[in-house]
C-alpha cells in the first residue's frame, strides 16, 4: 500500500511555496497609479498575507503567470502524480543483461 504522506515532499513544496510569496510579498507596491480598486487591492493583500491557509498561489505551465487553486485540490492532485504507477516495458533478456551492466 502507497503511503499518503511524504515529509520531504510536503516540506520542500511549503518552503517553495514560501519563497514564492515572500517574492511576491517584498514585489507588491500599491501606488496611487494602480488601476486597481480600494476592494481589489484589499483582496490580493490578504492572499499574499495568509500564506497557504485555504488557497495556494502557484506558477502554470507554460509561463502563464500564477495561479489561485484551493490548498486541498493542490495536495490531492500532488499525491495522484506521485502515487500513480507509471506503465511498464516489457524487456527482452539482451536488454536487461545490457542494462543490468
Amino acid at each position: 500500500m502507497a503511503k499518503d504522506t511524504f515529509n520531504e515532499v510536503d516540506e520542500f513544496c511549503w518552503q517553495l511555496r514560501d519563497g514564492i510569496n515572500d517574492l511576491i510579498e517584498n514585489q507588491v507596491k500599491f501606488d496611487d497609479t494602480s488601476n486597481l480598486s480600494g476592494k481589489e487591492k484589499r483582496a490580493l493583500l490578504k492572499l499574499v498575507t495568509e500564506k497557504n491557509k485555504i488557497h495556494v498561489i502557484n506558477d502554470t505551465d507554460k509561463n502563464l503567470g500564477p495561479a489561485n487553486a484551493d490548498k486541498s485540490d493542490v495536495i490531492n492532485e500532488c499525491k495522484r502524480q506521485l502515487n500513480a504507477k507509471l506503465p511498464k516495458r516489457k524487456v527482452c533478456l539482451n536488454q536487461a543483461r545490457y542494462l543490468k551492466h
